[in-house]
This record gives structure tokens, sequence and C-alpha cells, in this order.
């Protein structure tokens, strides 16, 4: 959603058909994952068209399936915040292996289409960035930020944030930061996995 409600209304109107991804886009990829993504793509495409949004943040970005999706699709910058380290390092390597894949389709066909990058001759690189960090319910706010300046080219820099599959207490942790982090214009959050929330005072029970 977009921190203004006049930007909502717009939203409203705005969002368009989903993606239909070919195969070479989907490797890796279940059939779930590929219905997600194609759908949740555009909704965050058009919600950061409105304020003109160029970053994103991509909360829990897992394997960086709709991270490197948004890049060539919506010609965003994603940087990527995942709790586990080896996911981290995944979802980099599957970029890699993305433009791989992307480079040679393009040499053999000048007609293949590239998203927002349609029409040009080369491949673009991927300047997806993927960092190792736990979004937690009792998390040091000002942690996060000082974090997220050092990732940022500009500290200023508006940004939409994302979650796709925010498991339990992420949820409410990343409705926290929207409120907080005023450079954070938009949210596009889709929860899973309720039955893993815990209420705030069991999380201070469980720190003494």
């Amino acid at each position: 959603m977009p921190r203004h409600i006049d930007n909502l209304c717009l939203l409203n109107e705005s969002v368009g058909e989903p993606l239909h991804l070919e195969q070479i886009w989907t490797i890796g990829m279940k059939k779930k994952k590929i219905h997600e993504v194609e759908r949740l793509a555009q909704v965050i495409s058009s919600v950061n068209k409105v304020p003109e949004i160029q970053t994103v943040l991509d909360i829990g970005a897992g394997k960086g399936y709709i991270s490197h999706i948004l890049k060539y699709y919506s010609k965003m910058n994603v940087i990527g915040i995942e709790g586990q380290a080896t996911h981290s390092t995944s979802a980099t390597t599957w970029g890699e292996k993305l433009r791989d894949r992307l480079i040679k389709r393009k040499n053999r066909d000048e007609t293949f289409l590239l998203g927002e990058y349609s029409g040009i001759e080369n491949v673009p690189e991927d300047n997806s960035r993927f960092f190792h960090y736990f979004v937690e319910p009792d998390m040091d706010v000002s942690d996060f930020k000082n974090m997220l300046n050092n990732v940022l080219d500009n500290d200023n820099e508006e940004v939409g944030m994302i979650s796709l599959h925010a498991c339990g207490n992420l949820s409410p942790s990343i409705l926290r930061l929207f409120n907080t982090l005023d450079n954070v214009s938009t949210l596009v959050n889709i929860g899973c996995c309720y039955m893993k929330m815990v209420e705030e005072s069991m999380l201070h029970e469980t720190m003494y």
C-alpha cells in the first residue's frame, strides 16, 4: 500500500493483467511460486509507479525469484534482506544463471522481450543485491535503519518494501518498520503461517 490514501485510489485503477512468464524466467520455481510471482510482480510495479519508487527492499527475499523478475520487468533496483545466509547466496547464484540464460536467448533471438528492457541490444547487468539480516519482533529499529543506510546509495532515497510469504511474526515486524522509517513510502506484504505468530507479551517472557 502507498503511504498516502490518494495514491491508493489511483492504484485501484492502475493494476494491470498478471505477467505471463516463459519457462526461461521460472526455472527452479514450483507452479505455486510462478502463480504468485506473476501476480505480485504486477501489483508491486503498480504500487511503486505512482510515487515513482525505483528501489524496493525485499524482506525475507528467499532465493530472490521475485527480486530478479522485478529487475527486468519493472526496471527496479532490488535489495534483498534474508534471514538465512544460504538463501542469500542462492539468490545471487540464481540471478547469475538467469542472466546467462537471457543472454543466450537474446543472442539466438533478437526479438526476445526483456520486460521494460525490451528493444535494447544487450542484456543489462543485474544489480540486485542480497544481504543476510534477520528481521525479528524485538529488534532495534535503529539498527535496521543503519544497515539500510549502508546499502542505499542515498540515505534519503525513497524506497518501497515488499515481502512474499512473510512468515509468522515477520508481517507485524515489517509493518512496524514501515510505520517507523520515513523513507519507506510503499508496502506490499503477503503474510503466511499465522499459527506461528507469538503475542508480544509472550515474546517478552521468553527474554527472561
